[in-house]
């Protein structure tokens, strides 16, 4: 069949054979496929250095009879080598391409490929903790997924009131003013934030640590509920 060329994030790599790898790709066009690349664990081999994680890079792949197809080339164009110089911080985006192998389905009309990549180049930020770029990438693909919580209006459609705390109505994804509730201004500003801005932007932003572990909870909370 004809050659196919895309730029592709690797999402997940097994050996095989004795010296084959099976890559699993995230494509431009939002589709995940798996390739098979001959000879790549070899130390002399052309492939390895496409298909290395934390990178974009354009294959060249020629489409198979079966769920797997032929790796012909891979050229690296971006590699973020901040993510792997931490230990925590490839912990962290390691467990963002996990997310997208289990939950992307093998077509998507999501645009999961240019997050992922805009979450590679917040983690690659020295600056930037993991912390805040696992709640960016968090944030975006509940977005995507249309779970994306009511940052301006409350449930009944009316302005949502400035407060010091709140609390969020996980099935109508709406926050109300509560004195008791647990997430404050703060949290809801940021939260807006990480949903319109670039990543380039979110860097900039000035966050506090306690912001950033109560949103990360809301956001696993509202996804395990809702999805």
């Amino acid at each position: 069949m004809r050659r196919q060329v895309q730029k592709a994030i690797v999402i997940k790599r097994v050996s095989y054979g004795e010296a084959d790898r099976i890559v699993t790709v995230l494509l431009e066009d939002n589709t995940k496929r798996a390739v098979i690349a001959k000879g790549a664990r070899r130390i002399k081999s052309k492939l390895a250095a496409g298909i290395e994680p934390f990178s974009v890079s354009e294959l060249t792949y020629s489409p198979g009879k079966g769920s797997i197809d032929l790796l012909i080339s891979a050229k690296m164009i971006s590699f973020y080598s901040g993510i792997i110089k931490d230990y925590d911080r490839s912990a962290a985006a390691y467990d963002c391409i996990a997310w997208i192998d289990k939950h992307v389905e093998d077509s998507s009309e999501e645009d999961y490929y240019t997050v992922l990549q805009a979450t590679f180049e917040l983690f690659n930020m020295p600056a930037v903790t993991p912390a805040l770029a696992s709640l960016f990438f968090q944030a975006k693909t509940l977005s995507l997924l249309g779970l994306e919580p009511d940052t301006s209006l409350q449930q009944d459609g009316s302005p949502l009131p400035e407060a010091d705390s709140y609390t969020f109505d996980h099935a109508h994804a709406a926050f109300a003013p509560d004195p008791k509730g647990l997430i404050t201004k703060n949290d809801i500003k940021l939260l807006r934030l990480l949903l319109t801005l670039d990543a380039r932007s979110a860097a900039r932003i000035t966050v506090e640590d306690d912001s950033v572990d109560r949103l990360g909870e809301l956001i696993r909370r509202h996804f395990a509920l809702m999805h």
